[in-house]
């Protein structure tokens, strides 16, 4: 009883990659049905275009819900969530701006309405003898062939998928999982340790409002920059480290640098250099730099994603849309949306979106989805004041409690789990991170289907200091371990890497990068000097 019936005829065939991808982020399965084939569904899709409905909700012998295709659509409709319990949380009760489908004329409302357009129902949901059945209105044509999860679940179309996805769980198992906690990050990019300040970045002026406002900021940092270091600023870091904190930007900053157009042994080499420098900085500055890599111009291919888990990077931060851009073809992009992190190649791809004055669909997206809400943006979108921060910070965490944290707790903390009996299963979005065993727990079983048997190893070893037994490797086909209740154990999936190949020298940084790097950041430093005219928007 995991899997969902696809009923249907017009465009059925087009969606069902992306309808595949949605029911598998919720522990489903998806396959072709005909409408009166009930026995052994967990529930049917029924696509409909805008005629009266043929079928009353309790006629079908499961949970259901029809898809209505609409002709008009309107790309700025008034979204307005009722209170009800079918309501979803972070957007219940609330009235957003973004695309809709628009009904040609009233329709006839069965049931609860969960959200209008405009003031017209797009959603509904009945209960019939105990079955869930929700009817959503989506404007034709609704998915085409080659479409991403994440090109109809984002800010602007989200109204096309939410109906659909908050059934889906609800008939489920979904529920019963502990999701990835609330964490969010502030992230900009390119400053450095040159000074106290990084154009319209003051970096005390950020750690004093992080206290205040209770947010945390990361800079995605330049490693070839760790050539000079400017004492003042590094205590900064070191005195504010709740609030301030840096994470890796590419290596020598050059166009298109992540998109792994050189072969596979200069990749790993470029990215052991960033490793390397970064390595360096920490010991000048007495800090700790996130293992996480953001690509500079956002494209990073998979190729460059494998690179970055050789050299020991812990995840790439980059929008969806980037990752589709660095990896064109690729059938795995179609899930990029659908998860709080996708694991390509074993490497797991955290997503962040552009920090703007109206990032409310983003950030309840995000909520939503138990992705991490990280807003990203570049020192000239200071230029007006750090307003822009403190206002997205209450909104933030006006949703529910938000852990504020760098960019390595993030990573870490992505996983979801569910106690059953004595045993916790654990579903990974990362390769380590942290586990507190609840009380009445004795076994732990790691599911994380992403895995590379052939080389890759799940590392368990008691928390804490001193005195701990040595590191337990479970086997990859049965990765479970006897643990004791109310203690902590660290989990990391270790790949062997190499096989025993010495690694490449690291690479001589071309004198045009070398200029490159030094021209942007004396054009970065010199915008606050500059009238706001020449001042990027």
């Amino acid at each position: 009883m995991n899997t969902i019936g696809l009923v249907g005829e017009t465009g059925a065939d087009d969606c069902l990659e992306v309808l595949t991808a949605l029911s598998r982020s919720c522990g489903l399965n998806l396959r072709r049905a005909h409408r009166n084939e009930t026995d052994g569904f967990a529930g049917l899709i029924l696509l409909d275009s805008e005629t009266p409905a043929t079928d009353r909700p309790g006629s079908i012998g499961c949970p259901s819900i029809r898809v209505i295709t609409c002709d008009e659509e309107t790309a700025s409709a008034t979204i307005h969530f009722g209170s009800n319990g079918h309501s979803p949380m972070p957007f219940r009760g609330r009235s957003l701006l973004a695309g809709s489908a628009r009904p040609t004329v009233l329709p006839a409302v069965s049931g609860e309405v969960v959200a209008t357009a405009d003031g017209w129902p797009v959603w509904t949901v009945a209960s019939v003898e105990g079955l869930r059945h929700d009817m959503c209105r989506v404007p034709r044509p609704w998915i085409r062939k080659g479409d991403c999860v994440f090109e109809h679940l984002n800010r602007h179309r989200f109204m096309n998928l939410l109906p659909l996805l908050e059934w889906l769980r609800s008939i489920s198992g979904w529920r019963e999982w502990r999701q990835p906690p609330l964490q969010a990050c502030f992230m900009f990019d390119d400053p450095n340790l040159h000074g106290t300040r990084y154009g319209f970045v003051r970096y005390a002026q950020l750690a004093a409002e992080g206290r205040r406002h209770h947010y945390h900021a990361s800079f995605a940092t330049v490693p070839f920059d760790g050539y000079y270091l400017n004492g003042a600023a590094a205590r900064i870091f070191r005195d504010n480290r709740q609030t301030l904190s840096f994470l890796i930007h590419g290596n020598n900053h050059t166009y298109r640098e992540l998109a792994g157009c050189q072969p596979p042994g200069d990749q790993s080499a470029l990215m052991r250099q960033a490793v390397l420098r970064t390595e360096q900085l920490e010991r000048k500055a007495g800090l700790t730099v996130s293992r996480v890599m953001t690509p500079p111009h956002g494209v990073c291919s998979a190729g460059m994603m494998a690179a970055m888990l050789s050299a020991g990077l812990e995840a790439v931060c980059v929008s969806h849309g980037s990752v589709q851009t660095g990896n064109p073809g690729a059938d795995w992009t179609v899930s990029l949306g659908a998860l709080p992190a996708t694991v390509v190649a074993g490497f797991p791809v955290i997503p962040r979106f552009d920090l703007k004055r109206d990032s409310e669909n983003n950030i309840l997206l995000a909520a939503y989805l138990h992705q991490p809400i990280i807003p990203t943006g570049h020192h000239w979108d200071l230029a007006e004041g750090t307003e822009i921060l403190s206002a997205t910070t209450r909104f933030i965490n006006g949703i529910g409690s938000v852990k504020w944290s760098d960019m390595t707790a993030i990573a870490r903390n992505n996983y979801r789990s569910i106690v059953q009996g004595s045993v916790m299963r654990i579903h990974p979005y990362t390769r380590f991170t942290t586990v507190r065993i609840p009380e009445g727990v004795f076994e732990l079983r790691v599911e994380a289907p992403w895995m590379d048997p052939d080389c890759d190893t799940i590392e368990i070893r008691n928390s804490g200091h001193g005195g701990q037994p040595p590191p337990r490797s479970l086997p990859p086909n049965d990765p479970r371990a006897v643990v004791v209740p109310g203690g902590i154990v660290d989990l990391a999936v270790i790949r062997r890497l190499n096989g025993g190949k010495p690694p490449t020298a690291p690479p001589r940084t071309p004198f045009g990068a070398i200029a490159r790097r030094v021209l942007a950041e004396l054009r970065d430093r010199s915008m606050p000097y500059l009238p706001r005219r020449f001042v990027k928007r």
